[in-house]
């Protein structure tokens, strides 16, 4: 019934999405910004925050760029997959890309998928370890490029790609 409202009131409906963290009700997608404001906003304090500061550190990486592979593998799961994720982690081990391009490229992926299989997002949270294993795996081959990982940042690693999957 709210949502019959919410979309039959359109002051009701801009207000909700203006309020809302992830920019509306429903199955919308999240943009890359909005993805990372939330995650940002909720890792203050917490051991995904700690995790994330100490695998940045350690492997000279910004946070943005972790977030963008476990953004591209949050919106991808039940629809285009990991593939994205894991191709753009590997051209940024190697030689670095532009942010706009590869948030270009994902969404046409996403949008082509979603549009191909008629449906949003939905069941995708029965995916959630694997997305979130593909993420570490994203992670591990941006941030050390497939060299060896040490145990404590296989386990920063994990911690930051099981966050990053909760829902925002």
């Amino acid at each position: 019934m709210a949502k019959k409202v919410q979309g039959a009131i359109p002051v009701v409906s801009l207000v909700s999405k203006l309020l809302s963290p992830e920019g509306g009700i429903g199955g919308e997608a999240l943009s890359y910004n909005e993805y990372c404001r939330a995650k940002l906003d909720a890792a203050g304090g917490t051991a995904f925050g700690d995790a994330l500061s100490r695998l940045c550190d350690d492997c000279g990486k910004e946070p943005r760029t972790v977030l963008l592979l476990a953004w591209m593998v949050y919106e991808g799961r039940g629809t285009c997959g990991f593939e994205p994720a894991r191709s753009a982690a590997v051209r940024l081990a190697s030689t670095g890309f532009d942010y706009e391009y590869e948030i270009y490229r994902f969404e046409q992926a996403r949008d082509a998928a979603k549009a191909a299989a008629g449906r949003g997002r939905d069941g995708a949270d029965a995916e959630a370890e694997a997305a979130a294993a593909a993420a570490a795996e994203a992670i591990a081959t941006c941030a050390y490029g497939g060299d060896e990982v040490s145990d404590e940042m296989r386990a920063h690693i994990e911690t930051v790609a099981r966050a990053t999957m909760e829902a925002v």
